[in-house]
Parts: C-alpha cells; structure tokens; sequence
C-alpha cells in the first residue's frame, strides 16, 4: 500500500489532470461554436452547398475532441506541482513538498536523520488533507463563453432567414429542375425505343441495328452540375454518338441505291394482263418490294401448279406480263435478271423452270424488303433521337410542348 503522502499526490495529480483536459476541451468547444457561429451566418447569407447541421455538429465535435488531445499534449501535471498546490490550500508551508526533495536528493545533501523527521512531517500532514477541496473540478473559464456562442449559433440559425445573396440555391433549383426534365426526356425516349424495338423484333435486322435499338433504350447518367446547360451536356453527347451510329448504318454499302431502285419500281405504270402479275406490278407501284416478293410467290406457284395444263393464251399473257415487269425493271439487274430468266423459260415452255426463277425473284424482293424496313426504322431512330436532342438543348425558359415524332408500324412493312 503506498505511503499516504504519495497517495495523496497521485490522487491529487488524477483530478488535475482532468480539470486540465475539462478546460482543454471547453476551449476547444469555444473555438467550434465561434467557427459554428461564422457558419450559420455564411450558411443564411450565401447558401453554399453543403449540410449545415452536419457541418456545425463536425466544428463542435471537431473543436472539443481537438483542443482535448492538444492538452493531452501539454505538459502532465507532476508531483512537485501536486504538493505546491496542496500546500497552497492547506497552508502547509512547503511540507509536502520538502519531503518530496527529502526523498529524492543525495544523502550527501540532506542527512539521513533529518530526510527522515522531514518526510515523516511530510506523510503526517499529507493524511490531513483534503483533496477534493484543495483540487477542485469546476466549471471551466471557456465554458461560460461557449455557452454564449451556443446560444448565438441557435438564435442565428433560428431568427436570420435565408437570404441567398449571391443567387446559389436559385441556380441549384434551376438545375434539379433541368435534371428532372432531362430524366423525363430520356425515360421518354427509352420508351419509344422500346416500342420500336418490339415493332422491329418481328423482322430480321443486322445486328449492329439490334445493337443501337439496344442501347437506345439504356438509361442515361445525369451530371451533377449546378449550371442548367451543363446538365444536358453529356446526355446530348450520348445521343449524338447514337445518331451517328445509325447514320453510318444508314449509309452502308448495302442501304445504297434504295431510293433509287424504290422509284424505278414506283415508276411501272403499264396495266398487266393476269391477276398476279397485275397483283405485282400493284405492290411495286406502291413502293412495297414486300407485297411484290408474295405477289411474285403466289405466280411461281401458279405456274408450277398448272405446268402442262395452261392454255397458250394464258402461257403468252403470263409471258407479256413478265415481259413488261423485265422490261421497266431493266436498269434494276438484281430484281430483273430472275425475271428474264423466267420470260425465257416461260417462252420455252419450262413452266417449272420458270416457277423456279421467280421464286428467286421473289427472295432478292424479300431481301429488299429487309433492307427497306431496316432503312426505315434507322430513319425513325433518327428523328426519335434528333427530337430528343432538340428538346434537351432548350433552356428551361424554352421547354417545348410538342409531340414526339409519330411511331409508324406500317413503316416496317417494306412500304
């Protein structure tokens, strides 16, 4: 058990360290709640953007836990100061402390005898005294002043409204505002994305066309941006690199001369004799190379179906009608060559042949077909996406009421 001299300093060394680090951390607190004050005033008069409440609760905590590691930091109270305020209090006239210097100088300094008498006086006093009266804990000095900048910082957040002088929090709201209109454009737009797609899922596609139907429909990431031109910027650079993908599609080796080819077709004005050449050359007036395909089916059937039983008549009617078909589609090879062959077989009396030769016909106005509907519907994803991007460019002054471009189904019937 230590000596009662010793354990009184301990004790008393104990609490001063507490009251050290009290008085560290209330300043700390002080220094916070200043701060803290400065923020609400900044907070009401500018409207920066950031949490208020998060910020004065990281400056008050931040404070205290701050000016309490630095006291930790500070010189420990010793034993020495310990005893001198001790004494102070009790009026001890340097009792403990001279038994403290009894105890620890060389006994060529201080007598055996006399270090003795004085450290006995020194434990006998130490047992009298009172350690928490001499070592009080109190409110410390800074809490007064903290306590005032608290209420401060409550009064300033409570009574000052917010004034939004420099035209931030409007500049904020302005941009949610553009972030909400962009997100309702862009789910519009994936909307009718999805529609064509499930228009375009009935007919063969290339894939790259797939691709881009696709990703049309994604949805689109939002900057976070406090400018409202800003908001729109990355959305239109989504959309521009998606239109100029269906444009290079639009544009491949395999799109070239349709319009030309689709007026070559829309140009056969001349009557036919027969239903199905008259079906036919209906269908490709109308600019439907789909509707020709199964017109030009059903007359390869004919033909196979009645080899050796058609009347001359009916042989050289059939035969003028191909004849006119070959003829206007003359400058057409890829449409025309099957139709030639076909006349000439038919001329010779190979019904089956012929049969055969239209059938293949009918498969390149297929093929057309395909071409056609996939041409049409870059087209549509084309005005889908120019209308897109001409709705994000308005400014929110501007926003436009105006529909979509219509979603034709009949557009990807090869017509």
């Amino acid at each position: 058990m230590p000596d009662p001299l010793h354990h009184v300093l301990q004790v008393a060394i104990g609490r001063r360290r507490l009251r050290a680090l009290l008085g560290s951390a209330s300043a700390g607190a002080t220094v916070g709640l200043a701060l803290s004050f400065l923020s609400v005033i900044w907070h009401r008069l500018a409207r920066p953007d950031w949490s208020l409440p998060l910020a004065l609760g990281t400056l008050v905590a931040g404070g205290v836990l701050v000016g309490a590691a630095i006291g930790r930091m500070r010189r420990r109270p010793d034993e020495l100061g310990a005893a001198i305020e001790l004494e102070r209090h009790h009026l001890m006239k340097e009792r403990l402390s001279s038994a403290l210097y009894a105890e620890r100088a060389p006994r060529t300094e201080c007598h055996a005898e006399l270090a003795a008498l004085v450290i006995a006086d020194g434990e006998s006093h130490a047992a009298r005294v009172d350690v928490i009266r001499a070592v009080p804990i109190g409110t410390p000095r800074s809490a007064r002043t903290a306590g005032i900048l608290g209420v401060l910082v409550l009064a300033a957040w409570g009574l000052i409204p917010p004034l939004d002088l420099f035209g931030r929090e409007e500049g904020r709201e302005s941009a949610r505002r553009e972030e909400k209109r962009i997100e309702e454009k862009a789910r519009s737009l994936q909307e009718r994305a999805t529609r064509l797609e499930e228009i375009a899922e009935k007919h063969p596609l290339s894939p790259e066309t797939q691709r881009l139907l696709a990703d049309l429909k994604k949805p689109r990431s939002l900057p976070r941006t406090e400018t409202p031109r800003e908001a729109a910027r990355k959305p239109l650079a989504d959309l521009e690199a998606l239109k100029k993908r269906a444009e290079t599609l639009r544009e491949r080796d395999a799109m070239q001369g349709l319009d030309d080819l689709l007026r070559t077709m829309q140009g056969i004005d001349e009557r036919m004799e027969t239903p199905e050449g008259e079906r036919a050359r209906r269908a490709m007036s109308e600019g439907s190379p789909q509707r020709a395909s199964e017109a030009m089916q059903a007359l390869a059937k004919q033909l196979a179906a009645s080899a050796g039983e058609m009347s001359d008549a009916e042989l050289q009617g059939y035969a003028r009608d191909l004849e006119k078909l070959a003829a206007a589609l003359g400058s057409l090879p890829e449409i025309s060559k099957e139709l030639a062959k076909a006349l000439s077989q038919l001329k010779a009396g190979d019904l089956s042949g012929a049969a055969q030769a239209l059938g293949e016909n009918a498969l390149d106005l297929e093929k057309l077909a395909q071409l056609m509907r996939e041409k049409n519907l870059l087209d549509q994803i084309s005005k889908e996406i120019e209308f897109t991007q001409d709705e994000l460019a308005q400014l929110p002054t501007e926003w436009r009421t105006g529909p979509p471009p219509e979603i034709c189904p009949d557009c990807l019937k090869g017509t």
